[in-house]
C-alpha cells in the first residue's frame, strides 16, 4: 500500500527506500526461520518469527498479509500448536510476491537526490 507507506515516512522517499530495502533483505530470512522452526517443531521460535513477520508486513502497509499473519499468530497462541505447512504457506507466497514487487521498485525507481551538507574545506 504505497499511500500508507509514504504517509508513514512523511513522504520522505529516501526513508521509504531504506524501509523497503530492509524489508526485502530481512523478510526472506524471517520466513526461512519460520519454516525451519515449523519443521523442527520449535513453537516459540515459530511464534517469534510469525510475530516479527506480522509487524514487518504492517510496516510496509501489506494489510491483507499482515491480517493473515495475525490470524496465524493468534491461532498459535490459542492452540499452542504450530499449524501444518499448508496452512501458512499461502502467507509465504504472498510475502514473496510482495518482496518481488518491492525489489522491482528499488531497481526501477531512481533514488532521490541527496544534498551534500558537509562544509567545504
Amino acid at each position: 500500500d504505497w499511500p500508507h507507506l509514504r504517509k508513514v515516512v512523511g513522504h520522505d522517499e529516501s526513508l521509504l527506500r531504506d524501509i523497503v530495502a530492509a524489508f526485502c533483505e530481512e523478510t526472506p530470512q524471517i520466513w526461512l526461520k519460520l519454516q525451519q522452526a515449523g519443521t523442527a517443531g520449535h513453537r516459540e521460535v515459530f511464534e517469534r518469527a510469525m510475530h516479527t513477520l506480522k509487524n514487518s508486513l504492517g510496516t510496509v502497509g501489506a494489510a491483507e498479509s499482515r491480517d493473515l499473519a495475525l490470524r496465524l499468530e493468534t491461532q498459535l497462541r490459542e492452540t499452542k500448536l504450530i499449524p501444518p505447512p499448508e496452512i501458512y504457506q499461502p502467507l509465504g507466497a504472498a510475502v514473496f510476491a510482495l518482496v518481488a514487487e518491492l525489489t522491482h521498485y528499488l531497481r526501477t525507481q531512481p533514488a532521490p537526490a541527496t544534498i551534500n551538507t558537509m562544509p567545504r574545506p
